[in-house]
């Protein structure tokens, strides 16, 4: 009021009583509304106003502000906080991504509030959450509305017998017929040798001499290949004496039907062999990752050393309890792994540390002076105890197709031969989502909406020590939005050729 004062000194004093009347009635005026409305200095919208008077924070003004608006933004306001608060618990890429696209979570944390508290509608409060996870640019991060885990042994009350169908028990399991195995590109401008349909299409082309085989790989799921689940299943109930359990059916998905997988791979790989190509190009396009059968199958393409990146985890309860059991099936062994069962042990310690993370949003400028990251310790290159039951593993040059659909496990299988240099990389940058769930990952749902929140709980190094997250780039850069091109296949083998 310094400022004022001083100028009222210069009126005549019937004129100085006027002006004092009014101001401090102004005063009384603005100091009520203080009493009534918050400055909300995070927050934007008609609190801004405020806080221009009070100049200070006021306890109930998002309240009244939200009450002059038709759409209160209240319950998504507290959605996010619950999604904020969770990401930092639960988030294992939460620390990379702010450092590595540098993100200010204090500045973010601010323009996600001023845009909710702006929005007008339910569809811009729900954008303002949206736009939250696309900064962090990882795959694995999103906001799923709820549905029915169709994929998740959504029928695993209905008995499954030696005399069940094979449709009837893969159906079940999960497993649905809407995938579609073929090339995404139109087999024009080549001389095609051999031609092959299925769930691994393959072809053999030749064009100006160079003869190129190429195998598609549409999905790593599983539960995708509902024909090969039929087949499979139809001699794996011969076999059974009871009824089919979590635990027989976990043998039947994750061993039996799997191995069937890597067999209808490996048979499509050795036709394209007998044809004596100068090079064999997989066709990772628009596969958006899946399960663990994708080590197989990188394991045999190459007759050289993988190289190994190293994984990790988000220190949580979560994974308290996968490694506890995981000790406890180790330590029931006929033969226990004493190696395997105290490094287990040394990552379960460090599961149950812990890392209060919340303050980067809050506090401008805050350092971490912890990690909520765990590495795996001792952990045992799984590309090198890979039995290959007879099967010749491929040597000669190899190429992946990729671009911006193909993501998590069919990164990894990227990864793997690009930091062995077994492999060249070709087509469009990849989609980046590194590492996603372990054993379904950590559930939550925002309280209000009831989205459900997915985020990545582990995380995949690259052998020089960057995150999968942040995608892979090709040797070889194609316009993969031609991919639908006649000539695409044409100029795809004249860059392979290139490097032949």
């Amino acid at each position: 009021m310094g400022y004022e004062v001083a100028h009222l000194q210069l009126y005549p004093r019937g004129a100085m009583d006027k002006v004092s009347t009014f101001l401090f009635g102004f005063i009384a005026i603005a100091l009520i509304g203080c009493d009534k409305v918050d400055s909300c200095l995070n927050s934007g919208g008609c609190w801004d106003k405020v806080d221009s008077v009070c100049r200070k924070p006021e306890p109930n003004a998002q309240e009244l502000c939200d009450r002059k608006t038709s759409f209160p933004p209240k319950p998504w306001r507290e959605d996010y906080l619950a999604l904020r608060d969770h990401i930092s618990k639960s988030y294992a890429n939460l620390e990379y991504i702010l450092q590595y696209y540098k993100i200010d979570p204090y500045e973010l944390n601010k323009k996600t509030i001023n845009t909710i508290n702006a929005a007008k509608t339910e569809d811009e409060a729900r954008e303002a959450l949206n736009q939250f996870v696309k900064t962090f640019r990882d795959g694995h991060f999103q906001l799923r509305k709820p549905e029915a885990k169709k994929n998740e042994d959504s029928n695993s009350s209905t008995q499954l017998e030696n005399t069940t169908k094979g449709k009837d028990a893969c159906t079940a399991m999960g497993f649905s017929s809407d995938k579609k195995f073929s090339f995404r590109f139109p087999v024009e401008g080549v001389k095609v040798l051999e031609k092959a349909d299925g769930e691994f299409p393959y072809l053999v082309v030749d064009r100006g001499g160079a003869r190129v085989g190429i195998i598609r790989i549409a999905d790593f799921r599983d539960e995708v290949y509902l024909l090969t689940c039929i087949e499979t299943w139809n001699k794996y109930a011969k076999s059974l004496k009871a009824t089919c359990d979590k635990s027989c059916r976990d043998d039947f998905r994750y061993e039996a039907l799997r191995g069937v997988l890597v067999d209808k791979f490996y048979a499509a790989l050795t036709s394209v062999r007998k044809a004596k190509v100068k090079a064999l190009v997989i066709d990772l396009t628009s596969n958006g990752g899946g399960n663990d059968w994708v080590e197989n199958i990188t394991a045999l393409l190459t007759d050289k050393k993988l190289v190994c990146g190293r994984s990790e985890f988000i220190k949580h309860p979560h994974h308290v309890n996968n490694f506890s059991e995981l000790l406890i099936d180790l330590k029931a062994e006929k033969k226990p792994d004493l190696d395997r069962i105290k490094s287990i042990a040394q990552q379960l310690k460090l599961a149950a540390e812990t890392c209060d993370r919340t303050s980067i949003w809050t506090k401008k400028g805050f350092t971490l002076s912890c990690s909520a990251v765990g590495y795996s310790t001792g952990e045992r290159c799984k590309y090198e105890s890979k039995k290959f039951h007879g099967k010749v593993r491929y040597s000669g040059k190899l190429f992946f197709l990729v671009d911006d659909y193909t993501a998590s496990a069919a990164e990894d299988i990227v990864a793997r031969h690009l930091d062995s240099n077994t492999a060249t990389i070709i087509g469009g940058h990849t989609h980046g989502s590194g590492c996603g769930y372990i054993n379904g990952g950590i559930k939550f749902s925002l309280p209000n909406s009831g989205l459900d929140v997915w985020i990545p709980d582990c995380v995949r190094e690259r052998a020089d020590g960057t995150n999968e997250v942040v995608g892979i780039e090709p040797h070889i850069k194609m316009d993969m939005s031609k991919i639908k091109s006649p000539s695409f296949l044409g100029e795809l083998v004249d860059e392979i050729a290139k490097q032949l």
